[in-house]
């Protein structure tokens, strides 16, 4: 096995902009309040229809960890550099959703 796709320009870019994502995930909960409930999802029709303890907001920052893990791992073991880029690119997608999520509900929760 090699690890040539680890040369890849376009994937690196791609990772390294799901690292700043996921770190700006960690961040937002980093900076979220300790005390009380957090809202956990939001809905255009109900607003926030779900709380929780604060530390359950991990488990969203936690998952985009896994998917660059993942994401990585799979785009390294591709024979082709497409499928590896467009790997790369699924897992900036993924966290980009997730960012916005955490986000949302972040605004959200000072109504």
């Amino acid at each position: 096995m090699h690890f040539s796709k680890l040369n890849d320009r376009a994937s690196r870019w791609f990772f390294a902009a799901a690292i700043v994502l996921n770190l700006a995930q960690w961040l937002t909960i980093a900076l979220w309040p300790k005390a009380g409930l957090a809202p956990l999802h939001y809905t255009i029709y109900f607003g926030i229809d779900l709380t929780g303890p604060a530390w359950q907001l991990y488990g969203l920052a936690g998952f985009g960890t896994a998917i660059i893990f993942f994401h990585g791992l799979i785009s390294v073991l591709q024979p082709s550099t497409l499928w590896s880029r467009l790997w790369a690119f699924g897992a900036v997608v993924n966290c980009l959703l997730l960012t916005a999520a955490m986000i949302t509900l972040r605004v959200t929760s000072f109504r």
